[in-house]
């Protein structure tokens, strides 16, 4: 049976750790994230609401999107901050 000394393990793990660190090309912080968005239908899933109630919204500019072509596009959390901030006034 074969043994392996648990400290020699922690520094093969460091020592790649180290190495990804600095070849790392992109940064990769949540903050450099581009934000995800969604068509109408993903959005009413993720947020359980109906999709005409999500057109409703739509047409009264209670929630914000972008066209992107013929397309309507949502960030799920820009739209969930518009409806809670909505509740609030």
């Amino acid at each position: 049976m074969l043994t392996i000394d648990e400290r020699l393990v922690d520094e093969i793990a460091e020592r790649i750790a180290k190495k990804l660190r600095n070849e790392q090309r992109f940064d990769f912080s949540p903050a450099k994230f581009q934000k995800v968005l969604v068509d109408a239908g993903e959005l009413a899933r993720a947020i359980s609401l109906s999709r005409p109630t999500i057109d409703r919204l739509v047409s009264r500019d209670k929630i914000p999107s972008v066209k992107v072509g013929g397309r309507r596009l949502f960030s799920i959390e820009e739209v969930v901050g518009s409806l809670k901030k909505a509740s609030l006034n």
